[in-house]
């Protein structure tokens, strides 16, 4: 399930700030249930997230943390968030 604040569009191919978008995210068992998301910052945010933050939610709407602390920002899971999100046609979103 992919959610698209105010079922926001991108203009020229890119989304505009305050945009938002959450994936929600279940394990086949449901035994856990996240939301992964993403915010459009200010320009000059991050160059390498094209000024995106991603971030990961638990279920009651908190900032999930791991050892590392809450998990959220420009180049969290770089490998991962900005590693995959790169290939995708339309500002780093993949859906619409």
């Amino acid at each position: 399930d992919v959610y698209f604040f105010e079922g926001q569009d991108p203009t020229d191919g890119k989304y505009p700030e305050g945009t938002m978008i959450f994936k929600h995210i279940r394990t086949i068992d449901s035994t856990n249930s996240e939301y992964v998301g993403m915010v459009k910052k200010e320009k000059g945010y991050s160059n390498a997230s094209n000024n995106w933050e991603w971030f990961v939610l638990n279920a009651d709407g908190t900032i999930k943390s791991d050892v590392e602390g809450p998990i959220r920002g420009a180049t969290i899971y770089d490998g991962y968030c900005n590693g995959c999100h790169v290939s995708a046609a339309t500002d780093m979103v993949f859906s619409k």
